[in-house]
């Protein structure tokens, strides 16, 4: 089945916050927007539609979903742009497209990546070893990731920053809040 993009506003069928079109637009002015270019249809489809779902798994946003029957969780009503206007409940804000095409990109890279290398696994050394959420790189010509992981390598920097004042990232010990655990 072909992968299709549902980037209706509000919409019972959506899976994503931009369309095809508004990624490559994002992607024109953006200095890896050759590597955007060079994706198949279907790779991007795929990854504007895992980037949207991981935007609404990460982030808290504010406001309150424009209906029960909207398949995302934008639009909102109530919501507010970081210059504190209020956004129409009928829109999904610029910044929430922009957000979701640069995630797609860094998924769609890191996906690519993580195939290419997949082939020269060594079974010695690890090359490092991260523990949240998991990274393996073995000593290999090329590091090998154990698999396309949202890590805050990929999220927390641009795309989070994109998104100031629509929401809060959540983190594992809750919205905002650092989880401590005593010993």
């Amino acid at each position: 089945m072909a992968c299709t993009i549902d980037a209706s506003v509000g919409g019972v069928g959506a899976n994503s916050y931009a369309s095809i079109p508004a990624a490559d637009a994002y992607h024109a002015a953006h200095l890896e927007s050759e590597r955007w270019s060079n994706l198949e249809t279907t790779q991007k489809c795929q990854a504007l539609q895992q980037a949207t779902i991981a935007l609404d798994a990460r982030m808290r946003w504010y406001g309150f979903a424009a209906s029960s029957t909207q398949a995302l969780s934008w639009p909102r009503i109530g919501a507010i742009d970081r210059n504190g206007y209020e956004l129409s409940s009928g829109t999904i804000p610029i910044e929430l497209v922009r957000a979701t095409a640069e995630l797609a990109r860094r998924l769609a890279l890191r996906s690519i990546e993580v195939q290419a290398n997949a082939g020269g696994v060594d079974t010695g050394a690890f090359k490092s070893i991260k523990a949240g959420p998991v990274t393996l790189e073995y000593n290999t010509a090329g590091a090998v990731r154990s698999a396309v992981t949202l890590d805050d390598d990929v999220f927390v920097d641009d795309v989070a920053y994109m998104l100031e004042g629509l929401g809060r990232l959540r983190t594992r010990g809750g919205v905002g809040m650092i989880g401590l655990r005593r010993g």
